[in-house]
């Protein structure tokens, strides 16, 4: 990636990998978006790693599956985590996301995990939050402990808002962003990308949550609009364009890009597999780059290169793919 051609989130990535960890990342970027998957077969780590902490969650937002998951609910423990971050060490050029299926801030043991990831020189740390725990002590450990910090929220009113977070209030929610971005305004750090998702519900507010947040928000900060996906046909798709199979099915670069630890340790290439119809591995008794280069990931590359997706009940039923 030319510094000409960067994207606002991949120079908002730059400034939080640092010169090394961007060089690899980005050249890894670079083979994932060639359309030949020879050139996806040479990226010899994720992308993205993302380690589930919790799949417990404070809301029960209606475009998202984790109210109906099936999955065991639980913390992940945190000699897993521990783990994992060890082994990471010797890594680089990834984008680390404590996040899984489930709000993280939850996790009893938050501070310490992430502060141990901060301290081993994991870079770049990024977290998911629908903001409703980022106050008081948790605010300063984040401030403290994250390089991006990405916070949802679904509307420029209580009354759209609250409709679609269900539990959460938006006074609330729009009064911790405010105070953390006064908070860290000297710094600059953590960078803060502040999320709608473009769906049915929020369509037409768009436009005045730009116009808002775009006042609230630092040089280094980023307002970004996301589209609504169904996770697989796990829930009602709420989006303002069709969701229909495209006309022609390619391999979904996801299988190249992306790790999800889950909380129990088990491992998906998708993160978009909230029940875990995809498991590929264990961390606990496997490493994450075996798990990366293992046979069980390998066979589902291949029937996605044979273009063979009806094979795998979740791919066939995906309209959501890289």
């Amino acid at each position: 990636m030319t510094e000409e051609k960067l994207s606002p989130e991949n120079a908002l990535l730059k400034k939080s990998f640092g010169a090394d960890r961007w060089y690899s990342y980005s050249r890894r970027s670079d083979m994932l978006s060639s359309p030949d998957p020879e050139n996806w077969a040479l990226i010899d780590f994720p992308v993205e790693i993302a380690v589930e902490l919790s799949n417990y969650c404070n809301l029960k937002c209606v475009m998202c599956p984790v109210p109906n998951l099936k999955r065991k609910r639980g913390f992940m423990d945190e000699p897993v985590f521990i783990k994992i971050v060890e082994e990471l060490t010797a890594e680089t050029g990834f984008i680390f996301l404590p996040q899984g299926f489930g709000e993280s801030l939850l996790h009893p043991k938050w501070p310490r995990l992430i502060k141990f990831a901060r301290s081993a020189g994991i870079r770049p740390v990024t977290i998911l939050t629908n903001g409703m725990l980022l106050s008081g002590d948790k605010m300063a450990d984040v401030a403290e402990s994250v390089d991006i910090v990405i916070v949802t929220l679904d509307g420029s009113n209580a009354q759209t808002y609250e409709s679609v977070r269900v539990n959460s209030s938006f006074e609330r929610v729009t009064r911790n962003i405010k105070t953390f971005l006064r908070m860290r305004r000297n710094s600059g750090s953590p960078h803060c990308v502040i999320r709608i998702i473009r769906m049915q519900d929020t369509e037409k507010e768009i436009e005045a949550f730009r116009v808002f947040w775009s006042k609230q928000i630092g040089e280094g900060d980023l307002i970004q609009v996301t589209d609504c996906i169904d996770w697989a046909g796990s829930v009602a798709y709420r989006g303002v364009h069709k969701n229909r199979e495209p006309a022609k099915r390619h391999p979904c670069k996801m299988l190249w890009k992306n790790l999800t630890v889950y909380h129990n340790g088990q491992v998906s290439p998708c993160c978009y597999d909230a029940e875990g119809e995809l498991i590929v591995g264990d961390v606990t008794n496997q490493t994450i780059r075996d798990i990366w280069n293992g046979s069980a990931l390998k066979k589902l590359r291949d029937i996605h290169l044979r273009h063979r997706f009806s094979e795998i009940p979740i791919c066939s039923r995906c309209r959501n793919r890289l």
